[in-house]
């Protein structure tokens, strides 16, 4: 089966699937983490602890911990010390902030 060119829907880019290519999806989710007001970040990072503090891992909340960490610097110590009751120590930048 042969795919054909197609354009991006949102730059106009030549890709091989439908939708949008991975420039404009990384572009996309970077401004949704630029546009977060402090109290959905605080919400954020809520969630992140929950997860450590109930599964004694970061999975699910990885990605978002990461694009919280990159785009907007967030401080860490709060998720530092739920991880730190669990036994966690990856990722090292859990612990920046300490």
């Amino acid at each position: 089966m042969e795919r054909r060119a197609q354009k991006c829907k949102q730059c106009g880019r030549e890709i091989y699937f439908d939708g949008i290519c991975i420039s404009c999806q990384t572009e996309n989710e970077r401004d949704r983490i630029l546009a977060l007001t402090q109290g959905e970040i605080d919400i954020c990072i809520r969630q992140i602890c929950d997860e450590i503090e109930n599964e004694g891992k970061l999975d699910e909340q990885s990605g978002l911990f990461q694009e919280l960490l990159n785009y907007r610097d967030i401080d860490t110590s709060k998720i530092a010390g739920a991880a730190f009751k669990k036994g966690l120590f990856y990722p090292c930048e859990l612990y920046k902030e300490l």
